[in-house]
Order: structure tokens, then C-alpha cells, then sequence
């Protein structure tokens, strides 16, 4: 399994990104300015 860290994927083309990413099996951590911990 992938680990994949994605900053920006709240926005149009992060969120595409991450459910292609997820649908092949990754480990997906997204970071953007809406993140919270």
C-alpha cells in the first residue's frame, strides 16, 4: 500500500486526485487551509 500525502485536496482537481488515488488502494493524507487536527 501507497502512502500519499496531498496538499490542496480540498479544492477541484485535489479532490479528484484523492478519490483516484484512494480507488487504487492509497493511503491518502490531505493538508490544506481547512485542515484541522
Amino acid at each position: 500500500m501507497q502512502q500519499v500525502l496531498v496538499t490542496g485536496g480540498g479544492g477541484f482537481i485535489g479532490k479528484a486526485l484523492v478519490r483516484a488515488l484512494v480507488e487504487r488502494g492509497a493511503c491518502v493524507t490531505v493538508v490544506g487551509r481547512n485542515s484541522y487536527p
